[in-house]
């Protein structure tokens, strides 16, 4: 914010408030009112932005009226401002974030609106995202938000968005962005999505291309079993799995989830028990936006497709346990 102020202005008000020191009579003095004294104020100080007595901002583009703008976001002399209805006040706002005209806004001085490149912006130490305008900032409800081909959390509805910090088992880094907390596997998680999405895809179109890659790319081998409600296997398995393109159930879950993590969604692993005969089995659950938790089983639609001699088409993406075509035992 500039103020341009005119010098001189104590000896100007003196001369015009002095008392003649007449000892002839003479014209009474000329009373000057409290308004006048303020106009001749506001005159004196010439263009730029003035603070007027009763604390409003205005803006005059040289000597004479308060110049007009359309209320609104406007940009003066290089920076972006908030004119209020009557066209000639300034908004003065907040220090940080405040809410303006219903955009949320940044000011570092209490009249400026800060202006930023599009994305994410860190301020005061909190990650942000500011939309294509260059001013407002985005406001979520919370939750975990695919946004290009990162992850991103909203702990709490508003505009800041979560770092260094887990939100319903998922991490996020110090830039905001998912981590599975093992850079090797994101490189592997990463890699795997790249060979079967494409950017014009939809999430859950992705989230389906993510399935049926390792699906149909997998190979089954025999490997470690693990304790039913355990799922500190998930990550090895995974690794394990999207490195060699083998597995058991528990490497083709565990790949899975992480994929299915990567691409936004709050999935978690599931080690139980399947079929009347309750084998050893693992599986992923992922909620949906409708409220509904389905189940995802990759490596027995695998088995039954390609590795059982009856060779039975099943369909085991995004099932409800009492829809799917066998018995899912849950772990107690």
């Amino acid at each position: 914010m500039k103020h341009k102020w005119m010098m001189g202005l104590c000896v100007v008000c003196a001369a015009a408030l002095a008392m003649p020191a007449a000892a002839a009579p003479g014209p009474a003095p000329f009373a000057q009112s409290e308004n006048c004294l303020s106009g001749l104020w506001e005159a004196l100080q010439g263009s730029g932005f003035v603070t007027a007595e009763d604390g409003r901002v205005r803006y005059r583009s040289g000597w004479g009226d308060w110049q007009r703008f359309e209320p609104g976001f406007v940009t003066v002399e290089g920076q972006l401002y908030h004119v209020e209805a009557d066209g000639v006040t300034f908004t003065r706002l907040p220090l940080g974030l405040s809410v303006v005209d219903g955009s949320v806004c940044y000011s570092s001085d209490g009249l400026s609106i800060q202006t930023f490149a599009p994305g994410f912006v860190t301020l005061d130490g909190r990650l942000y995202r500011v939309a294509a305008d260059g001013y407002s900032f985005e406001c979520r409800t919370a939750g975990v938000y695919l946004l290009g081909d990162e992850v991103y959390c909203v702990p709490a509805d508003g505009a800041e968005f979560l770092t260094n910090g887990v939100y319903n088992g998922l991490q996020f880094g110090p830039d905001g962005r998912y981590t599975s907390g093992n850079a090797q596997l994101d490189g592997l998680v990463r890699q795997a999505l790249d060979a079967c999405c494409d950017p014009s895809m939809t999430q859950e179109e992705k989230l389906r291309a993510a399935y049926l890659y390792l699906r149909d790319n997998g190979r089954y081998l025999a490997r470690s079993h693990y304790p039913r409600g355990s799922v500190d296997w998930a990550m090895a398995e995974g690794q394990f799995f999207l490195e060699n393109h083998r597995g058991n159930c528990y490497g083709f879950a565990g790949a899975f989830l992480y994929m299915a993590r990567q691409l936004g969604y709050q999935a978690y692993p599931v080690s139980g028990g399947v079929g009347y005969d309750n084998r050893d089995h693992a599986w992923v659950m992922i909620p949906w936006w409708n409220g509904t938790t389905y189940m995802f089983d990759v490596e027995l639609e695998y088995a039954y497709r390609y590795r059982y001699a009856n060779r039975r088409l099943l369909n085991l993406y995004q099932m409800t346990p009492a829809a799917a075509p066998f018995v899912y035992t849950f772990p107690q």
